[in-house]
């Protein structure tokens, strides 16, 4: 049960890091005017784009991770259900912010997460994939062969 609990902390943990880390760099790379349309704090496609593959990428690592920690099924189950519940949660979080009027010269970081527009359709399709890629990462891709030297415990060499 504890080895279980830790697998889902450690998955979570991952998920946000790799969100944050991923974030932080592309929008750094990116400038406000790659991110948000003209004037506005409107997503543009390509950020969408990008943040959709963010996702996919920290929701296969954490449901890897997790899988690997665990050594069974369930507690993927259990992080790609806490995942989606995060992204719902943020969902609605975004859907009740007021107006954030028109877009000011200088976008930071906190601007990036407090006055985004993002389409309703983008919010909740956004935990749909991360839950998806979450099983998926946790069922069905193999470990590969050097993390399964360091991470399991073969019985024949004991």
């Amino acid at each position: 049960m504890g080895r279980a609990i830790g697998a889902v902390v450690l998955g979570l943990v991952v998920y946000g890091l790799c969100w944050y880390v991923f974030i932080r760099n592309a929008f750094g790379g990116m400038q406000p005017d790659g991110i948000f349309a003209a004037g506005t704090y409107t997503f543009t496609y390509k950020w969408m784009m990008i943040v959709t593959v963010i996702g996919i990428a920290a929701a296969c690592g954490a449901g890897r991770l997790c899988r690997m920690a665990a050594k069974a099924s369930k507690p993927v189950h259990v992080l790609a259900i806490l995942c989606a519940a995060l992204g719902l949660g943020y969902a609605v979080y975004t859907l009740l912010q007021p107006d954030s009027g028109p877009r000011v010269r200088v976008v930071t970081m906190w601007d990036l997460v407090e006055k985004t527009v993002e389409p309703a359709w983008f919010l909740f399709v956004q935990p749909t994939v991360g839950y998806f890629f979450v099983r998926l990462a946790g069922e069905t891709i193999p470990m590969p062969p050097f993390l399964e030297r360091i991470l399991v415990r073969n019985p024949s060499s004991e």
